[in-house]
Protein backbone atom coordinates (compact mmCIF):
# COMPACT_ATOMS: atom_id res chain seq x y z
CA UNK A 1 0.00 0.00 0.00
CA UNK A 2 0.84 3.60 -1.05
CA UNK A 3 2.51 5.66 2.02
CA UNK A 4 -0.03 8.23 1.63
CA UNK A 5 -3.02 5.40 1.79
CA UNK A 6 -1.51 4.26 4.75
CA UNK A 7 -1.12 7.50 5.97
CA UNK A 8 -4.55 8.43 5.41
CA UNK A 9 -6.30 4.87 6.49
CA UNK A 10 -4.25 5.66 9.82
CA UNK A 11 -5.88 9.27 10.82
CA UNK A 12 -9.33 7.98 9.21
CA UNK A 13 -8.76 5.17 12.25
CA UNK A 14 -7.46 7.43 14.74
CA UNK A 15 -10.33 10.20 14.38
CA UNK A 16 -13.07 7.51 14.57
CA UNK A 17 -11.20 5.95 17.47
CA UNK A 18 -11.49 9.61 19.02
CA UNK A 19 -14.91 10.88 18.26
CA UNK A 20 -16.20 6.92 19.63
CA UNK A 21 -14.23 7.70 22.77
CA UNK A 22 -12.38 4.93 22.10
CA UNK A 23 -9.96 4.82 24.82
CA UNK A 24 -8.12 1.24 24.24
CA UNK A 25 -8.01 1.88 20.56
CA UNK A 26 -6.29 5.45 20.80
CA UNK A 27 -3.95 3.69 22.77
CA UNK A 28 -2.83 0.76 20.94
CA UNK A 29 -2.19 3.71 17.95
CA UNK A 30 0.99 4.48 19.96
CA UNK A 31 4.44 3.14 20.79
CA UNK A 32 5.35 3.72 24.56
CA UNK A 33 7.87 5.29 24.66
CA UNK A 34 6.60 8.10 23.10
CA UNK A 35 5.97 11.75 23.59
CA UNK A 36 3.33 14.08 23.59
CA UNK A 37 4.46 18.20 23.22
CA UNK A 38 3.00 21.45 22.91
CA UNK A 39 4.58 25.25 23.38
CA UNK A 40 3.44 25.14 27.31
CA UNK A 41 3.94 21.09 27.91
CA UNK A 42 6.19 18.35 27.32
CA UNK A 43 5.16 14.56 28.56
CA UNK A 44 7.76 11.53 27.89
CA UNK A 45 4.85 8.72 28.12
CA UNK A 46 7.02 5.93 29.48
CA UNK A 47 3.93 3.35 30.31
CA UNK A 48 0.64 2.71 28.41
CA UNK A 49 -0.89 3.69 32.14
CA UNK A 50 0.77 7.49 31.43
CA UNK A 51 -0.15 7.18 28.08
CA UNK A 52 -4.14 5.84 29.04
CA UNK A 53 -4.25 8.66 32.29
CA UNK A 54 -3.71 11.87 29.18
CA UNK A 55 -5.70 10.00 26.83
CA UNK A 56 -8.73 9.62 28.94
CA UNK A 57 -8.49 13.47 30.12
CA UNK A 58 -8.70 14.47 25.96
CA UNK A 59 -11.50 12.21 25.37
CA UNK A 60 -13.13 14.46 28.21
CA UNK A 61 -12.64 17.25 26.90
CA UNK A 62 -14.06 16.39 23.83
CA UNK A 63 -17.25 14.78 26.02
CA UNK A 64 -17.54 18.18 27.44
CA UNK A 65 -18.02 19.55 24.52
CA UNK A 66 -20.16 17.19 22.70
CA UNK A 67 -17.84 16.22 19.99
CA UNK A 68 -19.30 14.02 17.62
CA UNK A 69 -17.16 13.29 14.64
CA UNK A 70 -13.21 14.56 14.14
CA UNK A 71 -12.28 15.12 10.34
CA UNK A 72 -7.98 14.88 9.48
CA UNK A 73 -7.07 17.05 6.24
CA UNK A 74 -3.90 15.65 6.11
CA UNK A 75 -1.37 18.84 4.93
CA UNK A 76 1.89 17.52 4.52
CA UNK A 77 3.59 14.23 4.53
CA UNK A 78 7.87 13.72 5.05
CA UNK A 79 9.66 11.06 4.65
CA UNK A 80 11.99 10.79 7.07
CA UNK A 81 13.53 6.80 7.41
CA UNK A 82 12.52 4.06 5.42
CA UNK A 83 9.96 3.13 8.42
CA UNK A 84 9.07 6.54 9.68
CA UNK A 85 7.19 10.06 8.13
CA UNK A 86 6.28 13.59 9.70
CA UNK A 87 2.81 14.63 9.34
CA UNK A 88 1.44 17.77 9.69
CA UNK A 89 -3.05 17.82 10.03
CA UNK A 90 -5.38 19.93 10.19
CA UNK A 91 -8.64 18.50 12.49
CA UNK A 92 -12.04 19.27 12.21
CA UNK A 93 -14.38 18.65 15.11
CA UNK A 94 -18.17 18.87 14.66
CA UNK A 95 -21.18 17.78 17.03
CA UNK A 96 -24.31 15.97 16.38
CA UNK A 97 -25.69 17.96 14.11
CA UNK A 98 -22.54 18.57 12.13
CA UNK A 99 -21.97 22.25 13.09
CA UNK A 100 -18.09 22.94 13.33
CA UNK A 101 -16.75 23.49 16.99
CA UNK A 102 -13.41 24.34 16.06
CA UNK A 103 -10.13 23.43 14.10
CA UNK A 104 -6.62 22.75 15.13
CA UNK A 105 -2.94 21.79 13.46
CA UNK A 106 -1.12 18.80 15.07
CA UNK A 107 2.01 17.12 13.71
CA UNK A 108 3.01 13.50 13.99
CA UNK A 109 6.04 11.59 13.98
CA UNK A 110 4.55 7.78 12.61
CA UNK A 111 6.38 4.84 12.37
CA UNK A 112 5.34 1.85 10.40
CA UNK A 113 4.69 -1.57 12.73
CA UNK A 114 3.94 -4.54 11.10
CA UNK A 115 1.62 -3.19 8.11
CA UNK A 116 0.28 -0.32 10.40
CA UNK A 117 2.02 2.85 11.72
CA UNK A 118 1.90 3.71 15.59
CA UNK A 119 2.43 7.74 16.90
CA UNK A 120 5.89 8.30 18.06
CA UNK A 121 5.33 12.15 18.70
CA UNK A 122 2.59 14.38 18.35
CA UNK A 123 3.27 18.15 18.44
CA UNK A 124 0.04 20.15 19.32
CA UNK A 125 0.18 23.43 18.02
CA UNK A 126 -2.91 25.36 18.38
CA UNK A 127 -5.59 22.54 19.76
CA UNK A 128 -5.29 24.29 23.43
CA UNK A 129 -6.54 27.85 22.58
CA UNK A 130 -8.67 26.66 19.85
CA UNK A 131 -10.31 24.72 22.13
CA UNK A 132 -10.66 27.34 24.95
CA UNK A 133 -12.41 29.79 22.69
CA UNK A 134 -14.34 26.83 21.28
CA UNK A 135 -15.66 26.15 25.11
CA UNK A 136 -16.12 29.67 25.81
CA UNK A 137 -18.55 29.93 22.53
CA UNK A 138 -20.15 27.25 24.00
CA UNK A 139 -20.35 28.56 28.00
CA UNK A 140 -22.14 31.89 25.94
CA UNK A 141 -24.42 30.16 23.48
CA UNK A 142 -25.95 28.34 26.95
Amino acid sequence: MPVNDLVIQFFEKYSKAYASYDLESVVSMFYVPSLLMSDDDKLAVTSTEILRENTELVLQQYKDLNVASIKPNIQHVLKLSASMWFTTLEWHFYDDQENELYDCRTSYTLQKSGENLKILAVVVDDEKDAYAKAVNKMQQDR
